[in-house]
């Protein structure tokens, strides 16, 4: 009564501390918050791209603007070239006549010979006419000549294309005729889109009024006429920088689905402007595509084409979603490190109680004279040193543990450690504590061996082993220690006949703080870190521990550590005995 009192006086546990907000409230918090940071970061990059690619857009829009109106000048200069081509030609229509008139109609072979004139010239566009033709339209007469022949089809639409009104301006007043040119388009089921460039002349002395005129197709265009056509300026000069045509446009002329020209860059891209060929009203299919290379068209913008900036959003966002991730795992991992130091302070602090308890109770009872028989003062004194030496021992674990990560691995000792001397004493030692819970020791010692570790070390690992083993054995069970030799090194096996440990879980046991869910279920206590402390003094001196399943059922923890010869003398075996011998403690 006096002992129980005592422990409830000094050790009890008091009232409890009011429970802590719980682990998955916190974690949820913490996922909550992480959430919304992410989901804020990808907001912004969202922006951000957005803003990006408007900003491209925007600015890939005004490239194309110039790749529109490059083509309306291209369509003009086509238009100014075909003009002037064909006022040579019409010229000498009205050579005799300031004002274009006439006081007879005029042979055709005159536009014929102009023609080839205007070729042989090679000074301006070179037509090749499909044929001339002459219409007066007081008596509706329409005269063709030349390689090709209109079919009547044709005909009738070249006659309703150039009728005129004698009451309209073009022939009620001679002096708008001066100078007058004209430009029609029509489609002919030959050669496709047909261009008719006709001048009116009025006429005097009797003379009809007539149309004359000439029928061609872009396919008359060399692609010299095209390509020198381009050496003009398409853009003004302060953007291009004076660069040749060539270099800044890629020029393709379509007539309908048919392409008539092409320059020398025939890569498509897509900074492309489309104008019509003939303007002014003009109804035809031809176009013109004038496209800015790429490699200029960030030239042609103040600051240069902005660049995409996908990749480097996207790399940002995947470099902000794994900072946050690693946040998050390192909170948790800061929250789990706090939960196993309380868990870890809980059972030391109550692995220290007991052997302090017992310390406490027989001492006040010594103090007090309530011991009186000497048989019992004895046992009052070997329970006292003997918790203090579990004291001890407790305490080097932790602190053999703090030191872990810090400590290299040693240096063989000089002299070879006999094993089964130290084996035997340890167990011999051990034995009461494991009487206490109704086990029993078996040794089966190879008298031979000898490793190269030190004593003391290896008197701490094994003990480690012998307390986890029978912390965890059944009652009535037996405990068997051995030592064998596998070719260089020397193993020390122990056996116990406990439930064992799956192999799943053979790993974790030998991690700091550790304990499987049938250790803290059972009622043995532990700081978690006794294994632990067994691997780290074995690695210390280049060895190795594991657990595998024990012959007889059952857990076997093993030992390896470098085997020595045994000395032929015994005097390097007496530094061990005479090292002090730890008593055996709690150790997983």
């Amino acid at each position: 009564m006096i002992g129980v009192t005592l422990f409830r006086r000094f050790f009890g546990r008091g009232t409890p501390s009011p429970s802590r907000r719980s682990p998955h409230v916190r974690a949820t918090g913490l996922l909550a918050v992480l959430a919304l940071a992410l989901f804020a970061t990808m907001a912004l990059t969202a922006q951000a791209w957005i803003a990006s690619r408007s900003q491209r857009r925007a600015a890939e829009e005004a490239v194309r603007d110039y790749a529109r109106f490059a083509a309306n000048n291209y369509a003009m200069d086509t238009q100014r070239s075909l003009r002037q081509s064909a006022l040579a030609i019409f010229s000498w229509l009205g050579a005799k006549s300031v004002r274009l008139e006439a006081d007879s109609l005029i042979d055709l072979r005159v536009l014929q010979d102009a023609a080839a004139d205007v070729r042989a010239c090679r000074c301006m566009w070179d037509p090749d006419p499909l044929y001339f033709f002459r219409y007066v339209p007081s008596t509706n007469e329409l005269i063709t000549v030349g390689p090709h022949t209109p079919t009547p089809v044709e005909r009738a639409v070249l006659r309703d294309s150039v009728r005129g009104d004698p009451k309209e301006p073009l022939f009620a007043a001679p002096n708008v005729l001066r100078g007058a040119f004209y430009m029609m388009s029509l489609q002919d089921t030959l050669a496709g889109e047909q261009i008719l460039l006709l001048t009116a002349l009025h006429g005097v002395h009797g003379a009809p009024d007539a149309i004359y005129g000439f029928a061609s197709s872009l396919t008359s265009f060399s692609p010299h006429t095209f390509h020198v056509i381009t050496t003009m300026p398409l853009l003004p000069p302060s953007l291009t920088k004076r660069v040749e045509n060539d270099s800044v446009f890629a020029v393709k002329v379509w007539d309908r689905n048919r392409l008539v020209y092409e320059s020398s860059y025939t890569k498509d891209t897509s900074y492309a402007g489309y104008a019509p060929l003939w303007g002014n009203g003009v109804k035809s299919r031809s176009t013109v595509q004038v496209s800015i290379l790429p490699a200029m068209a960030s030239k042609l913008l103040i600051g240069g084409m902005p660049e995409t900036r996908t990749p480097l959003l996207l790399a940002l966002c995947v470099l902000t979603c794994a900072l946050l991730t690693s946040a998050y795992v390192l909170t948790r991992r800061a929250q789990d490190l706090a939960a196993i130091r309380d868990d870890f302070t809980s059972s030391v602090s109550h692995e220290l109680r007991t052997p302090l308890a017992e310390i406490m109770v027989y001492a006040e009872m010594l103090q007090l004279g309530r011991v009186s028989a000497p048989g019992e003062r004895s046992h009052a004194v070997s329970v006292i040193v003997r918790e203090a030496r579990h004291l001890t021992h407790l305490i080097d674990n932790v602190l053999l543990f703090s030191r872990a990560s810090r400590e290299k691995p040693t240096a063989p000792p000089a002299h070879p450690l006999p094993l089964a001397p130290i084996v035997h004493e340890l167990v011999r030692t051990f034995a009461p504590l494991a009487r206490q819970h109704r086990i029993s020791i078996r040794e089966q010692l190879d008298e031979s061996l000898a490793a190269s570790i030190s004593a003391p070390v290896l008197r701490h690992a094994l003990l480690n082993l012998l307390d986890n083993a029978a912390k965890y054995a059944p009652p009535s069970s037996v405990i068997t220690v051995s030592t064998v030799r596998h070719w260089e090194q020397v193993r020390i096996y122990v056996d116990d006949q406990g439930a064992g440990v799956p192999v799943s879980e053979r790993q974790r046991i030998w991690e700091p703080y550790v304990r499987l869910p049938r250790d803290v279920s059972s009622s043995s206590t532990g700081s978690g870190i006794g294994l632990s402390v067994v691997r780290h003094l074995v690695e210390r001196y280049h060895g190795r521990a594991w657990v595998e399943d024990a012959p007889d059922g059952g857990a076997r923890f093993v030992i390896e550590i470098p085997g020595m010869s045994m000395p032929q003398t015994s005097e390097a075996a007496i530094d061990w005995h005479d090292e002090r011998s730890p008593a055996p403690q709690s150790g997983d």
